[in-house]
């Protein structure tokens, strides 16, 4: 099954291996080194305490640079017909990372309005009364990792059940271009990220309302909102943007990949 030629796949999507050096030094300089750095200074400083939300978000941005520099470790990069066994792990992966990633933001977003809820909302007296800390830490932790490892098993599957759907894309790295797979990924993310703004947007207004409610109790509290508060607001807005931009990645990309796809379901 790996033999087989898929070369006329890769001659339908466009070549951008010309920027393999700005793509792969982005990817090296901040998911193989800032990250990781954050990470460690995240959990060893004594100093900064930050949720294992906020963790375990980095970590599922680190997975995906990893995953897009797999060909680049093993030489392959601006080949169009890297192995095959190595082409499919990273078509599963890049496959996987994004809705891993999206889905991360979300339980940080959630984490978030968690915390503004006072100790008395009938959600928060239920949840830490029935749930372990154990259990509310898995819950936090592992969705990310399941959604990634069940879309990278059917990817696997997909690949080794038409190998010539796994292609070398774009020069840069490999992917699939199967008809699901393709649309798929970009929809489950676009979903996820509407519910992300508007648990921002939700998010952002109990915060005012609670602000303006403790206006009107102590008239003597600051009229002045902290600037640290709302540029981290804007700030994580513009991050929840970027994230759908990635993770969808762009249109015109996934419109060259989804004709590779249709042209071969027409041709099968």
């Amino acid at each position: 099954m790996a033999s087989q030629d898929r070369s006329g796949s890769n001659d339908k999507l466009p070549d951008l291996s010309y920027l393999s050096t700005l793509f792969f030094t982005l990817h090296i300089a901040s998911g193989h080194v800032g990250l990781p750095l954050l990470v460690i200074i995240l959990t060893t400083s004594k100093r900064i305490r930050r949720p294992p939300s906020v963790i375990n978000l980095c970590i599922t941005w680190i997975v995906f640079s990893v995953s897009h520099c797999l060909l680049f470790y093993g030489g392959y990069h601006g080949h169009y017909d890297p192995p095959f066994a190595l082409c499919l792990v990273q078509a599963a992966m890049i496959h996987g990372a994004p809705p891993m990633c999206v889905i991360g933001v979300f339980i940080l977003v959630l984490h978030v309005w968690y915390l503004l809820q006072p100790p008395w909302h009938p959600f928060l007296i239920c949840y830490t009364n029935n749930v372990s800390p154990f259990v509310r830490l898995a819950l936090v932790v592992l969705p990310p990792y399941l959604v990634f490892i069940s879309i990278c098993i059917g990817v696997v599957l997909t690949g080794l059940y038409r190998p010539s759907s796994v292609v070398s894309s774009l020069g840069l790295y490999c992917t699939i271009v199967d008809m699901d797979s393709v649309f798929s990924v970009p929809v489950f993310c676009a979903v996820f990220m509407v519910l992300i703004l508007i648990l921002n947007l939700g998010t952002l207004v109990q915060y005012c309302w609670r602000w303006y409610a403790l206006m009107k109790v102590n008239p003597l509290f600051s009229r002045s909102t902290s600037l640290n508060i709302w540029l981290r607001v804007f700030i994580f807005s513009l991050y929840s943007f970027a994230t759908l931009g990635t993770t969808c990645r762009t249109p015109y990309l996934r419109l060259s990949e989804g004709h590779v796809a249709c042209s071969m379901f027409l041709e099968d």
